[in-house]
């Protein structure tokens, strides 16, 4: 049996990004959506979110997104801030912070979220340095906060979307090495994942147009294997000043509104769930 998980990233991200998540959800054109606690529009999008009961997870980060948009740490402002206390771009500067203060950052968005009346169903991660390719294994604090907390985390048991993030090469061996201990300790901990994920990797120019975008994904959908695997997009309105890689967060809003998603995978008899649906199904 095959299920997905539709899922919206960056809920509270700015306003066109949040207004795009809960129109969608409204529409019954994802099944999911991943709030980023210390954006920008982060307080008006967890107050739908505690209003409307949307299936929802915590997308943490740890480094800003670009050096126009600065978010601030929602914990006591660490090694990973600058002096003005906010994240910094990019992930050379988390090598200097230590596992503790990423921990208490993590416990600090948890607690955000919860006390305004979101329970999170799962948790990913905005910041790769989160998954360890900065050179410091703070997947493993990821980890301990997941456990501690009961969620499922965004890391795939098959290599399928590694390899589509590579463009479809073959997989490094030392990469392999890396995603197995990785799995390795997931499990040790006893953390629910998905089987596999899908979203695509590419910048505006490579992509071409919304209609190369549309069949890269209802291709993904059609190679779809069994078990649970969850596609996730950025959805968003047009917004200003966000520069010329927005368009695809315009586009993917478009591809999820149209429906095509919803309706390929019906025929492809694939099962749309929730992350607190597969956490139900896999616990139980």
């Amino acid at each position: 049996m095959r299920y997905l998980i539709l899922n919206a990233d960056d809920c509270g991200y700015c306003p066109e990004e949040t207004r795009a998540v809960f129109d969608l959800m409204a529409n019954g054109l994802i099944t999911s959506t991943s709030l980023l606690c210390v954006a920008e529009d982060s307080k008006s999008a967890v107050k739908k979110a505690a209003v409307t009961k949307a299936p929802c997870g915590i997308h943490l980060a740890v480094t800003a997104d670009s050096t126009q948009h600065r978010w601030k740490p929602l914990s006591a402002a660490g090694t990973f801030s600058d002096e003005k206390g906010l994240f910094v771009s990019g992930d050379r500067r988390i090598l200097l912070a230590s596992r503790k203060e990423i921990r208490a950052e993590l416990e600090a968005q948890y607690t955000w979220i919860t006390e305004h009346g979101c329970r999170p169903d799962h948790a990913d991660v905005h910041s790769t340095a989160l998954y360890g390719l900065a050179g410091r294994r703070f997947y493993l604090d990821v980890f301990d906060f997941c456990a501690a907390h009961n969620l499922p985390f965004r890391f795939p048991r098959r290599l399928h979307f590694l390899q589509e993030q590579l463009g479809g090469k073959d997989i490094p061996a030392a990469i392999r090495l890396l995603a197995a201990g990785v799995r390795r300790e997931a499990e040790a901990r006893h953390l629910l994942l998905p089987d596999d994920l899908s979203t695509n990797p590419w910048n505006v120019e490579r992509i071409g147009s919304l209609e190369n975008l549309r069949r890269y994904y209802l291709h993904e959908l059609e190679i779809c294997g069994e078990g649970v695997t969850e596609m996730f997009l950025h959805p968003a309105y047009p917004a200003e000043g966000r520069g010329p890689e927005w368009r695809k967060r315009v586009w993917e809003r478009e591809i999820l509104e149209s429906g095509c998603l919803i309706e390929k995978a019906k025929k492809l008899d694939i099962q749309l769930i929730s992350w607190g649906e597969f956490a139900q199904m896999r616990r139980g």
